[in-house]
């Protein structure tokens, strides 16, 4: 199971389909919060994310599952069975 980590939402974002507003705070797996962070678009800090609870922010997790895009509906990569690139 991926290892979950808690960050304050600095502005409204999408996440698997759902609105999550600026001041929330969203518990999802680290590589996905640290993306984030690095886009601005949360703070990871423990001092924002216990400002923002004390001031009645909802969390919101993440399922880890729902973050990995299904292979089966990804594009084709252009690739054969053995990755060798394929003439169209």
């Amino acid at each position: 199971m991926a290892k979950l980590k808690k960050a304050r939402v600095l502005v409204d974002i999408e996440v698997n389909d759902q609105t999550i507003k600026a001041g929330d705070v969203i518990e999802a797996a680290t590589e996905s919060i640290n993306t984030l962070e690095k886009e601005s678009k949360v703070d990871a800090h423990k001092t924002a994310v216990d400002y923002a609870l004390e001031n009645g922010a909802k969390i919101i997790t993440i399922d880890p599952q729902a973050e990995q895009p299904d292979p089966d509906e990804l594009p084709p990569s252009g690739n054969d069975e053995e990755g060798e690139q394929v003439a169209e």
